[in-house]
């Protein structure tokens, strides 16, 4: 018998508006196996440029465990 090759894992990081809309990502992610876990670390305090503009905005950290191979490809 063979050893199956081991699984690339990717860890991603991302914020989602609310923590109602990051606990509805999580479970959809979970529940469809796209992710094996993400842990909801709660209020962050995000500072980006969008359009031209600097915003300050709350936000709601996700980290997402998936493998690589869950991942799409540039242009898929």
């Amino acid at each position: 018998m063979s050893a199956r090759p081991a699984a690339r894992a990717a860890l991603l990081m991302v914020t989602a508006a609310s923590e109602e809309q990051a606990l509805s990502i999580a479970r959809a992610l979970v529940g469809e196996r796209l992710a094996a876990c993400v842990n909801l670390v709660g209020a962050v305090r995000s500072i980006y440029r969008w359009q031209g503009e600097i915003h300050d905005d709350r936000e709601h950290l996700m980290i997402i465990k998936t493998r690589v191979s869950m991942l799409s490809k540039p242009g898929g």
